[in-house]
């Protein structure tokens, strides 16, 4: 099934360093996933931890880096409860072994 879908049109935030950098300037992190070439242009990728880390901080009123946020907390959430359960399993499953 082959399905087009519109886009919609870039959006251009005024990042701070962006404004007098072209999109054939900037880094382009490429990765491949099964037939898919996803190609980032952004120096985000390239960033040591502490860099990264300022520059979500630099951005948070950018709508892109909120919904990152939010995805994150939720994976972390969602991972925490997995633990969780998984943990629980483990103990009860001790306690059903040794009652059998």
């Amino acid at each position: 099934m082959n399905r087009v879908v519109q886009c919609s049109p870039t959006h251009r935030y005024g990042a701070k360093g962006d404004e007098h950098m072209e999109q054939n300037e900037r880094p382009c992190y490429t990765t491949q996933i099964g037939n898919t070439t996803i190609k980032i242009r952004s120096a985000l990728p390239f960033m040591t931890d502490e860099q990264q880390a300022q520059w979500f901080r630099d951005n948070d009123s950018l709508p892109e880096v909120q919904m990152l946020k939010r995805a994150w907390v939720r994976a972390t959430w969602y991972n925490h409860k997995r633990r969780i359960i998984r943990a629980e399993y483990e103990l009860n499953k001790g306690k059903l072994e040794s009652t059998v």
